[in-house]
């Protein structure tokens, strides 16, 4: 299998090669035919960051009526036509722009038609493509909700997400966990990128991705592994046709063509100093979170404490070209539905223009040119797929 390229790259791309230019300044430059583009903060001034207003459609109807009702919701998808797809993990099913429901697709099982843990949902041409995380399986649904094809990928693969590059399906392929006998301490072991056919042929390994870092540490019980705190992860988007790939370690992100060729480089300058209060409210809240009942006082003294947090926790590409990237303040605080969400977003062109916030406990699944798609839970943990209004601030611009 031909690796096309590995994701390195000149450390001065990473980090400030000269002095910092002027606050909100912008700078453009080509580095051995790789475009960078680096601001040294955010464009927006006072009042000019978009708003996220009111709910526009919301899917929940209230107890009772299963046609509406949602369970372990794990992707969500709107069409040109504003109709919406909801995957569960079983399940497919389309609702109209008034949020009535169109059809229902699927159940558990290992037929066609049939999943077992669903993931992801794409489109290709008026196609409906839905990934089966468990099955290694595409199954293309007709927007009448109807069976069009089944494609299974090839065995080898530990488990991935799935992006559309062009007319090719996009793999990333997850260790399963540290290898025995690994390295100590902080770890952070990369996954690869993988190019399918509609036929199910791994074609070419892409490029590779970062990862998630995690710990091995000795303790008195013996080795164990363990999520880092504020350990980085990698994000993976698509973007015209082309792979963005955010590893968090810069407020930034790298953008690759669909062979694996290095085109654009983006980052805005920014201190991620990890704070004592922000680490210790992690800290206390993973002693205590459910999550976490094999993770002792004594194991989680022994994770190591970083001195810098992730540059963002999740990385969003909207239709107009312009990425997101959450803040991030922690994952369990996020588990937890706390607070209202910061995204730091950055144009079509590259420049850092400004923060969003979005409501508390909205998970966002798509970002289009007036509105967002998410699932909020309520007090009582129902699911309610809704559209939520977007204001740009008459910023104009074009869906891709």
């Amino acid at each position: 299998m031909k690796i096309l390229h590995r994701l390195t790259l000149l450390p001065c791309l990473l980090a400030a090669c000269a002095e910092p230019p002027a606050p909100s300044a912008v700078t453009r430059t080509d580095s051995a035919g790789i475009a960078v583009v680096e601001s040294s903060g955010p464009a927006w001034g006072e009042g000019e960051a978009w708003t996220v207003g009111e709910v526009r459609v919301d899917l929940a109807r209230g107890e009772g009526d299963v046609d509406y009702e949602f369970d372990r919701i794990r992707d969500l998808m709107r069409l040109a036509t504003g109709e919406i797809v909801v995957a569960e993990p079983t399940r497919v099913r389309l609702y109209d722009e008034r949020g009535d429901l169109q059809w229902s697709f699927g159940r558990d099982g290992q037929g066609p038609g049939e999943f077992g843990r669903l993931t992801d949902l794409e489109m290709r041409g008026d196609t409906i493509v839905a990934w089966d995380y468990w099955q290694r399986r595409v199954t293309l649904i007709t927007q009448a909700g109807e069976l069009a094809r089944v494609v299974t990928i090839a065995e080898g693969i530990l488990g991935s997400d799935l992006l559309l590059l062009g007319d090719r399906l996009a793999l990333e392929t997850r260790f399963a966990s540290m290898e025995e006998g690994g390295p100590m301490g902080l770890v952070r072991v990369p996954s690869a990128i993988l190019a399918a056919d509609w036929e199910g042929r791994i074609l070419e390994t892409i490029t590779d991705s970062p990862g998630s870092e995690g710990v091995r540490v000795a303790g008195p019980g013996g080795i164990s592994d363990h999520r880092a705190i504020f350990g980085r992860s990698s994000h993976l988007a698509e973007l015209r046709g082309d792979l963005v790939i955010g590893d968090a370690v810069f407020l930034g992100f790298r953008q690759f063509d669909a062979d694996g060729n290095l085109k654009r480089m983006v980052r805005g300058v920014r201190d991620l100093t990890l704070t004592d209060s922000l680490y210790q409210d992690e800290r206390d809240a993973r002693l205590e979170s459910s999550q976490d009942r094999t993770l002792t006082l004594e194991g989680l003294s022994l994770l190591p404490r970083p001195h810098l947090r992730p540059a963002y926790l999740e990385l969003r590409v909207d239709r107009t070209g312009a990425v997101w990237l959450r803040e991030h303040r922690g994952e369990i605080r996020n588990f937890l539905h706390q607070d209202p969400r910061h995204w730091e977003v950055f144009g079509a062109d590259g420049e850092w223009l400004g923060a969003v916030t979005t409501p508390a406990g909205v998970e966002i699944y798509e970002i289009g040119d007036d509105w967002i798609l998410g699932m909020r839970p309520d007090d009582l943990g129902v699911q309610h797929p809704i559209v939520l209004h977007l204001d740009r601030g008459g910023a104009t611009s074009s869906e891709r």
